[in-house]
């Protein structure tokens, strides 16, 4: 009887190690629909998807703080060298012509220019590329990583995998994986995506097999530790196969058992810190702040301090929805600037876009990086950074992710009355930009006096505020005014400057009064304070420096007696 499948299995596939061939004969065996296609993405995003998928396999970028729990598991290795012939000779007559810039260098060059250019994109994909792979999944994402730590990381995070196959051995790894999986051998492999213009490895001259060797000394180690783990694992399978009375468990978490939960991690955050980011700012043009109209301009503004001389820093940003799909990214090198910063320098870098996305909730996450942007080398990654809305768009009716504003043909049917698109507004308002007061005048007044407090509390009180002057105060949009307030201590010194900010409940026109729930949250430390509540104009002035009387309230914090 076949066992059933885990809950979640995850096919980790290094490129050019025969991962298409595994990859079709679970699509062959699993139930229809439910195997991944081969995604190329982060393992976040990877993640995400067993919210569609059983089973789910593809090229998977790590990032430190990744872990495998809560999955079944499984990865295969090849042997170095020839896995790097095969991919230039995968790259350089099987894949269609793209801006990639290894495929293009695969194209142009013979395999000993190739493994010698000093393009960035070759020198980091030829050179203990499984090692990097891996090791990044043990990685705490801190310092920088010798060569023999980054292979024992590297072999620490393989034998996390339920089963290790490798490529020279693929008879026997599929065989292992579906005896592990309970699933019917598969009698005849088909091996797919096989390359026919491959290079033998016999008629590669000598000194580039040894250049290459020499490139790849930590993969070839890694390959040999695969290979005798792969034999320990189907040594374990064929024991426990032979004597069913003492077996272990071969298919992981099946249907029934204890399921692990797979909790979200925490966004990463790693580097080696000779860069840092500072700060990351959205801006919309319409409404401001982060809350963006699809259509309109918007600014992603990127704050980084240099603690080391740069001399080619890569600035880069990736846009994800709230499920942790990517939905854009780029960098300052892929669009023409090479940055150069002095050790103690801060600088801004800002990406600025036309909103072609979607309603919903989208991330911020940046990168700091040499141009060789290997993970490893990574001065500052934060996932996961700032986060802005799309609440509306500007101009036609659409719907989906991307605002892609088509165009429409018509052949074969007649096209008898011409319509207006659905929706049809001509005018939107998109937000409002308010002028600066010349009055500042309030009247504050609280509801009740304020008993004694517990430090660093968070309360809200109600308070009367009164327009005294001839002007509007509008409660939205570009220098709306809102309820604030400052703490000072017993000698008449301001020890909070800038409260809590509460909004208007609506625009207050002038006589008019308003109650508010005002935010307020009290000083860490314990004793007598003045709390001083005003107004704030943003981007134009406080109340109380412009003559406006504030309301004054004593209050005690801590636990003092009154």
């Amino acid at each position: 009887m076949q066992k059933a499948i885990p809950r979640r299995l995850f096919f980790d596939h290094v490129p050019k190690t025969g991962g298409m061939t595994l990859h079709e004969i679970l699509v062959a065996k699993l139930p229809r629909g439910a195997c991944s296609p081969i995604l190329n993405s982060t393992f976040a995003e990877a993640r995400a998807e067993f919210d569609r998928y059983r089973c789910v396999s593809g090229h998977i970028q790590y990032e430190p703080g990744a872990s495998l729990a809560g999955l079944w598991s499984f990865t295969v290795l090849r042997e170095p060298v020839d896995r790097l012939i095969s991919q230039y000779c995968y790259s350089r007559s099987s894949v269609a012509p793209t801006g990639n810039r290894f495929n293009q260098l695969a194209r142009s060059l013979d395999l000993r220019a190739f493994i010698e250019s000093k393009e960035e994109s070759v020198a980091s994909n030829i050179s203990n590329v499984m090692v990097a792979h891996y090791c990044i999944l043990k990685w705490d994402g801190r310092g920088e990583l010798d060569p023999d730590r980054q292979l024992a990381l590297a072999k620490e995070a393989v034998q996390e995998f339920d089963v290790v196959g490798v490529t020279e051995r693929m008879d026997e790894t599929v065989d292992v994986l579906c005896a592990r999986l309970g699933l019917d051998p598969v009698e005849d492999i088909s091996h797919v995506n096989a390359n026919r213009e491959r290079i033998p490895l016999a008629d590669v001259p000598k000194e580039v097999r040894a250049r290459l060797r020499g490139l790849n000394e930590l993969d070839i180690e890694l390959h040999a530790f695969a290979h005798a783990l792969h034999d320990r694992q189907r040594r374990h399978l064929m024991f426990s196969l032979a004597l069913p009375s003492r077996s272990v468990s071969v298919a992981g978490p099946v249907e029934g058992s204890p399921h692990v939960p797979d909790t979200p991690p925490a966004p990463a955050e790693f580097g080696n810190r000779k860069a840092e980011l500072r700060t990351i700012e959205i801006q919309g043009s319409a409404i401001l702040g982060p809350t963006v109209l699809a259509g309109e301009s918007f600014v992603i503004s990127v704050g980084v301090d240099a603690r080391e001389m740069l001399d080619d820093l890569v600035v880069g940003i990736r846009i994800c929805d709230a499920r942790g799909r990517l939905m854009f990214g780029t960098n300052t090198r892929a669009l023409g600037k090479r940055l150069y910063m002095a050790a103690g320098g801060s600088a801004h870098v800002n990406f600025n876009f036309h909103a072609t996305l979607g309603v919903g909730e989208y991330w911020v996450g940046a990168a700091l990086h040499p141009a060789n942007q290997r993970v490893l080398d990574y001065y500052h990654c934060v996932d996961r950074f700032a986060r802005f809305e799309i609440v509306g768009n500007i101009g036609w009716h659409f719907e989906g992710m991307v605002k892609l504003e088509p165009t429409v043909e018509v052949i074969g049917a007649e096209v008898r009355q011409r319509e207006e698109p659905l929706h049809c507004e001509y005018i939107q308002r998109l937000g409002r930009h308010a002028p600066a007061l010349t009055q500042f005048c309030a009247c504050i007044t609280a509801k009740s006096a304020v008993p004694p407090l517990g430090c660093g509390e968070l309360v809200a009180a109600c308070i009367d505020v009164a327009n005294r002057s001839n002007e509007c105060w509008w409660s939205s949009g570009e220098r709306q005014v809102r309820v604030s307030y400052r703490w000072l201590d017993e000698q008449g010194e301001v020890i909070v400057s800038d409260g809590e900010r509460t909004p208007l409940p609506r625009d207050v026109r002038p006589g008019e009064c308003v109650s508010v729930w005002a935010k307020i949250r009290t000083p860490h430390d314990a004793g007598r304070f003045l709390l001083r509540v005003t107004l704030v104009q943003e981007f134009v002035a406080w109340f109380d420096e412009r003559g406006s009387g504030a309301l004054e309230i004593p209050v005690v914090v801590g636990s003092m007696s009154a």
